[in-house]
């Protein structure tokens, strides 16, 4: 059955991360490289976190196939992590600030800082669902909250008049809005808003998005091509500016 205790530990480390991240950036207010490295680690310390949280949510799904459990992680995911956007955003802001300081303007540093921020956006929109136009965190808990009622309906575990179809309707439009899922769902027999008839339909439907949203957000992490090295890639090459210049953290 489900247990949240892990992902609630999850969430408490965030929030000690972002109470910690705040407390140390006013100690260094007169070292900005001193200021970056901070926001740098805090970030690299979030970022696996944040991938820790989501491994969570998914696997019950992914790994034993329980829908309600995954159901159940995703809300407290969505609706228990303020602390998430407060620790990209403290950090963000500091590296933002930072591009104006002349001392950051010198060499290659400027580049890497429009380096990060350009992969920590993208991991940003991955992990918040907002790079689909179909899909953001809010939107997707409500989906979740329809896949399993759906999943009620059809294991005979509620009795209700809602309207099946109009719920099948929603659940499918949620789970199938991503491009790379069409020849997926092809060959599990997921077409249309019809193939879900059963509760093992559903599970399935959640599952394949569960597995791509996971996927999408690790390989954005780590990266590896040219145009996208990943975000702690990129962060690894601002913290080496350091020892290419006189400044010293």
């Amino acid at each position: 059955m489900f247990n949240p205790i892990s992902l609630l530990n999850i969430l408490k480390t965030v929030n000690e991360i972002a109470t910690s991240l705040s407390d140390r950036l006013i100690a260094a207010h007169e070292k900005p490289w001193e200021q970056i490295r901070i926001s740098l680690d805090a970030l690299e310390d979030l970022t696996r976190l944040h991938i820790k949280a989501i491994t969570e949510v998914t696997s019950p799904i992914i790994v034993e196939g329980d829908l309600l459990s995954t159901c159940e992680n995703f809300i407290i995911f969505i609706y228990n992590n303020p602390d998430f956007a407060s620790v990209y955003r403290s950090a963000r802001g500091k590296l933002e600030a930072s591009m104006e300081l002349s001392e950051f303007k010198k060499g290659d540093t400027l580049h890497h800082i429009k380096k990060v921020l350009y992969e920590l956006a993208g991991f940003q929109r991955a992990v918040f669902i907002l790079d689909s136009p179909s899909e953001d965190s809010y939107k997707m808990g409500d989906a979740f909250h329809n896949a399993k009622k759906l999943f009620g309906i059809l294991n005979g575990n509620i009795n209700t008049a809602t309207d099946q179809e109009g719920l099948r309707e929603k659940v499918f439009k949620s789970f199938s809005g991503r491009e790379e899922l069409k020849i997926t769902l092809e060959i599990a027999q997921l077409k249309t808003p019809e193939d879900l008839q059963t509760p093992e339909d559903v599970t399935e439907l959640v599952s394949i998005w569960c597995k791509a949203w996971q996927r999408h957000v690790q390989e954005i992490l780590i990266g590896g091509s040219k145009d996208h090295p990943g975000l702690h890639y990129t962060i690894s090459q601002l913290k080496m500016q350091k020892f290419k210049k006189t400044l010293i953290f």
